[in-house]
């Protein structure tokens, strides 16, 4: 709790203590009482806002409401906060003063400035944010500042507490090819499907599967929801690989890239299955052994961009190269039919060579990152490219400069 004079306050228990000095030379009884007044006036407001303020904040409850749940970098959101009593309490909430508290990162640096909504048993803050950075940024709590009768102190104390918005990256629509990323003439022509093995097989529900393909009778019978495998039509998986640099330079551009093309292809029908280098806290998503699948629903695209949101790039080059090859391993037990496309910066021979053998020729497709600015990061980066080029992959070169749409379509032009 935070006990505070006003300025009337202040002005009130200055005048207090001098007209009492003023009393004591003059020896007035009268002059005395006033000032002696004046000081139990003084004494009476604080602890009448301190007894407000108790009965005030500890009946309260806050109710938080962020829409949409989670943001995009460049979207904006609206948070309401919504301020009532506890079942079974009273409170006068006229006279709360309310203040929210909110990352810069969720305002772009601009101030926030809220409307509040009155009514006899709610308060409503409501405000706009637009996120800048992608992440983690927290809102709240929210502060709450209460006042005497006459105006002469205020206590203020924090209502509920702090809460994290995740942010995803900024994204933008690429255009998947319609014969699909397919070095096959004739696959090409059938959208790149290709026989399944399980056409007829039943497999466990997964969040984001069309309801239609669920099997009700199969389903019954073992006690779990199954769907057909059949409909898929043997649409090739897709595994976005996504290579981050030990510098920020590159960083954003680069998990924004990835994370277009992976909804791209999920769009396009294709499960799809984000695999990123970096570092992530110890609670980030997971989204290594499973793919989204389509359709492109809110669960679907969920799954993919929340592997994005607690990503950084790698402390060293070392551990970059380190978590690289731990990747290319990861990629080198996947179907031998899946379709890899990777976002990769300058490559040593180690690492060029693991990539290139973890996907077979033809399913490979790659935007190796390069410098404009850096002779011998531009050299590294075309040497990554000549490697990749010659093991049967689709390359081409970008920087973090790029436009991701030109990016993205200069990688597929390169398919005759």
């Amino acid at each position: 709790m935070d006990l505070r004079p006003t300025t009337r306050g202040w002005a009130l228990a200055v005048a207090g203590v001098l007209v009492a000095a003023v009393a004591v030379a003059l020896g007035s009884q009268d002059l005395a009482r006033a000032g002696a007044l004046l000081v139990v006036l003084v004494a009476v407001s604080a602890a009448a806002a301190t007894a407000e303020h108790l009965r005030a904040h500890r009946n309260l409850q806050v109710r938080r409401t962020i829409v949409p749940q989670t943001l995009s970098v460049g979207q904006p959101g609206r948070v309401l906060v919504h301020i009532t009593p506890a079942p079974g309490h009273r409170t006068q909430l006229g006279r709360l003063q309310l203040r929210e508290r909110a990352a810069v990162e969720l305002s772009d640096g601009r101030p926030i400035r809220a409307s509040v909504t009155r009514r006899p048993r709610e308060v409503t803050l409501a405000y706009d944010v637009q996120a800048a950075r992608r992440g983690r940024w927290p809102i709240g709590p929210i502060t709450a500042t209460v006042g005497d009768p006459f105006g002469l102190f205020t206590r203020s104390q924090t209502l509920g507490r702090a809460v994290d918005i995740a942010v995803w990256p900024h994204v933008v629509e690429l255009e998947v090819p319609g014969g699909g990323l397919s070095s096959d003439p004739d696959t090409a022509a059938r959208g790149a499907r290709t026989p399944s093995a399980d056409d007829a097989a039943l497999r466990a529900y997964r969040p984001g599967d069309d309801l239609r393909r669920v099997h009700w009778a199969s389903s019954a019978k073992r006690g779990t929801i199954l769907v057909r495998t059949d409909e898929r039509s043997g649409k090739r998986p897709v595994t976005v690989l996504l290579d981050l640099p030990a510098d920020d330079a590159g960083v954003e551009w680069s998990i924004s890239l990835a994370a277009s093309i992976a909804l791209a292809m999920l769009r396009a029908g294709h499960p799809v299955r984000f695999l990123p280098t970096g570092v992530a806290s110890p609670t980030a998503h997971s989204s290594t052994a499973v793919h989204a699948h389509p359709p492109r629903n809110d669960a679907a695209v969920a799954t993919l961009l929340d592997g994005t949101i607690d990503l950084g790039g790698p402390a060293t080059e070392e551990r970059a190269e380190a978590q690289l090859l731990e990747a290319a391993e990861t990629l080198a037990t996947h179907d031998p039919s899946e379709t890899v496309v990777a976002v990769v910066g300058p490559m040593s021979p180690q690492a060029r060579s693991a990539l290139a053998a973890a996907v077979g020729p033809g399913h490979g497709w790659a935007v190796v990152r390069t410098s404009a600015a850096d002779a011998e990061a531009r050299r590294r980066a075309e040497d990554s490219r000549t490697a990749l080029l010659h093991a049967g992959w689709w390359t081409s070169l970008a920087s973090p400069d790029s436009d991701l749409a030109s990016t993205w379509d200069s990688l597929v032009r390169t398919h005759p």
